[in-house]
């Protein structure tokens, strides 16, 4: 009896181990022939890739997705598919997914460090102008006539009462509106959302990049942008918001005399004013507001070495930090006349020195003095060149006062022609709005007709690798009529 129980556990056992061998071999199959598979689809995507057949790639790297969602190279190597034909945002949801999906550490850094070199790619072109390029797509105010006031001028703005339109322009010339608001000019990215002034609340909105999830966000001025973090003003002062949208305030000051004159290696070198615009204190802090240093004060003492007391008010024009120098153009009025200085101090707040001194007399285009300028190193010396700031474009006319021309001074001193007026005359006559990037110059000509009246507007971009000027708005005006 106990022979045949021992015979039957023994055959139970054998039993029980041949089925865990059937499943193992079954498992191994199963598993080589998935892996198999998921490399083989892999190899298929590769040879669409090579024949730019993107379409077949995409579905060819989803099919390995769904036969082994834990791998992470299908998920790398489809972003960077999504990437080539500017479908930036599938690029991330891929990754996105990837990153939920795939097991161990080492795997998730892999997508997370492909996710970083996505995003460190995509800078905005021209943020804060009138038209910005983030993405692969643009965005810009599609104005009309009714967005203008002062029309028989020139110098016409975008009227401040108007609904305009914030359109959003694909990489396949589709036009889609994505907000209408009391909104113009600047257009600003960060972090993935758009942020646009509303004129009627005095207050910025932010809104997803296909304008939707809009919030109120208590900004009154955005001054600046910087890699990972947003400045600009409210009630309380000078603030920043971080990437997780954390408002800190920075600085305790009234914004309207305060202003942001100068960003130069992680730090804000700023100016405030005090109650009757008579004296200014410059000053710097690193972005998070921490390690303030006081540079100089500018008062009466600095602009007249008879200390008058008839200065009427001091205003800091231009500012430009170069190594450990601050180079400062300040004007001050003193009965009904301006004059203006340059100085320069240490960073330290140390070797005050004044520079060039300026005054009406030696200007003939009028009383209002507001000196711009350039510091660049020339050999050992520091030279200055005026009219613009660094890195801004400017106008100058011809030699036969002609057309105006548009020009950018360099960090050497070099003085660079963007757009000759032959280039948009065209196109209308002047320009205006300029704003630059190191590939484009973005400009507004206005359109006269034979009376001489502003009967439009073409709002233009230049490729300045190209040298190709296209018209992306014109916005034609109401002409008076005079009997």
């Amino acid at each position: 009896m106990k022979t045949k129980n021992n015979k039957m556990i023994a055959t139970a056992i054998a039993i029980i181990l041949l089925v865990i061998a059937i499943i193992i071999s079954l498992v191994f199959v199963f598993n080589k022939t998935g892996t198999k598979s998921y490399d083989s689809n892999l190899e298929e995507a590769q040879k669409y890739v090579s024949k730019l057949d993107y379409k077949k790639a995409e579905a060819a790297y989803l099919k390995a997705i769904d036969i082994d969602p834990k791998q992470p190279t299908a998920y790398i190597e489809l972003a960077d598919v999504y990437v080539t034909i500017n479908e930036q945002d599938k690029a991330e949801d891929i990754l996105e997914k990837g990153y939920k999906n795939v097991d161990g550490k080492e795997n998730k850094k892999i997508i997370k460090d492909k996710q970083e070199a996505i995003t460190g790619d995509l800078s905005v072109t021209n943020n804060g102008g009138d038209y910005v390029t983030y993405r692969g797509k643009s965005y810009y105010w599609k104005y009309t006539k009714n967005s203008f006031y002062d029309s028989e001028t020139l110098y016409a703005m975008p009227y401040t009462d108007a609904v305009n339109e914030l359109v959003c322009v694909d990489n396949k010339g589709k036009e889609k509106t994505i907000y209408k608001g009391h909104g113009n000019n600047g257009i600003r990215i960060f972090n993935n959302k758009i942020y646009v002034l509303d004129t009627e609340a005095n207050s910025y909105i932010a809104m997803d990049m296909d304008g939707t999830n809009r919030k109120s966000v208590n900004l009154n001025t955005i001054v600046d942008i910087g890699d990972d973090k947003l400045l600009g003003f409210n009630k309380k002062g000078l603030v920043t918001i971080n990437k997780n949208n954390e408002v800190k305030t920075i600085l305790s000051v009234d914004s309207s005399k305060c202003q942001v004159d100068c960003i130069k290696d992680n730090r804000i070198y700023y100016s405030v004013s005090d109650d009757d615009s008579k004296k200014i204190s410059v000053e710097s802090m690193d972005f998070n507001g921490k390690n303030k240093k006081h540079i100089t004060t500018i008062d009466k003492s600095k602009c007249e070495d008879s200390g008058s007391t008839s200065i009427s008010r001091i205003s800091l024009n231009c500012m430009q930090v170069m190594e450990k120098q601050v180079y400062i153009c300040f004007t001050w009025v003193k009965s009904g006349n301006e004059d203006c200085k340059l100085i320069k101090v240490n960073t330290d707040g140390s070797g005050y020195t004044e520079l060039t001194r300026f005054n009406t007399d030696d200007y003939e285009w009028g009383s209002r003095l507001i000196i711009q300028f350039i510091a660049y190193k020339e050999g050992n010396n520091v030279s200055f060149k005026y009219g613009a700031k660094l890195n801004e474009p400017f106008t100058e006319y011809d030699e036969d006062e002609k057309f105006e021309n548009v020009y950018i001074y360099t960090e050497d001193g070099s003085k660079k022609e963007l757009l000759s007026g032959n280039e948009y005359s065209s196109y209308g006559r002047g320009v205006l709005s300029l704003s630059y990037t190191t590939d484009e110059l973005y400009f507004v000509v206005p359109v006269l007709n034979a009376d001489g009246y502003l009967t439009a507007f073409n709002y233009c971009k230049k490729d300045l690798n190209t040298n190709k000027i296209t018209i992306y708005q014109k916005i034609d005006l109401d002409v008076p009529v005079y009997e």
